[in-house]
């Protein structure tokens, strides 16, 4: 299952820029071995826009301490000349703008192991995309058939020149998975049958309540016993 979101950004200044932070996500469900790991996949694509966009991950939700996340490629600094002004940059995935309309019709082979060609039923052709893989280990004591949340909050970031300088422009999303804890080896092992709870015992008033019932139904039998008797007399 593939989610798409495009987000345009305009600036204000002479020479406007556009900020596209195009995501995709695949999937919304990890599935995850106790002592192994399991990848989730975050697609980020630059159709719209005509400034690099720069993508820092982070994990925004928390994790119980059985679980360690990290994610490839992993977080670095790097530097940038932006006219004329060095700005740095914490990211883990840079993605240039690409023109919409040299996008290719076939597939081609992708050469780059960070880079993946998508498709969306609102473009026509193959939309290169840097994939940011999330990788969760679990520990191998964590009980199976377990869910818990996982929030991985993307920020992305470009470079603009405004009336004051070269700036950095920002805009967060959050992607939301189930991290599911689960087995893939079958066992079937019959087990003793739980012992039955013993009855527990009367409560002094719940002792005298039955006592008083079953005096009451003993008093009304005779009671219908001794009309009954007591008609066939009259007859």
């Amino acid at each position: 299952m593939f989610i798409a979101v495009i987000a345009l950004l305009l600036a204000g200044f002479a020479q406007a820029g556009l900020f596209n932070f195009g995501t995709m996500q695949q999937d919304r469900v990890m599935l995850v071995e106790p002592g192994k790991s399991a990848v989730g996949r975050i697609y980020v694509f630059n159709i719209h826009g005509d400034r690099a966009t720069h993508v820092k991950a982070g994990i925004s939700g928390t994790l119980p301490p059985e679980f360690t996340v990290t994610f490839l490629p992993p977080l670095h600094t790097a530097h940038y000349n932006v006219s004329g002004v060095l700005m740095p940059s914490e990211e883990n995935v840079v993605v240039e703008p690409v023109d919409i309309s040299t996008l290719p019709k076939q597939k081609p082979e992708t050469t780059d192991n960070e880079t993946e060609w998508i498709t969306m039923g609102s473009v026509d052709g193959f939309v290169p995309a840097k994939v940011l893989i999330i990788n969760v280990t679990a520990d191998k004591d964590l009980p199976l058939w377990k869910e818990y949340d996982l929030t991985v909050t993307a920020l992305a970031n470009w470079f603009d020149v405004r009336e004051s300088g070269p700036v950095s422009v920002g805009q967060a999303r959050d992607f939301k998975f189930t991290v599911r804890t689960v087995t893939t080896q079958y066992s079937e092992e019959e087990v003793a049958s739980p012992p039955a709870a013993a009855a527990s015992p009367l409560s002094p008033q719940e002792q005298n309540i039955w006592f008083y019932a079953t005096v009451g139904l003993a008093v009304l039998v005779l009671a219908l016993l001794a009309y009954v008797l007591l008609s066939r007399k009259k007859r």
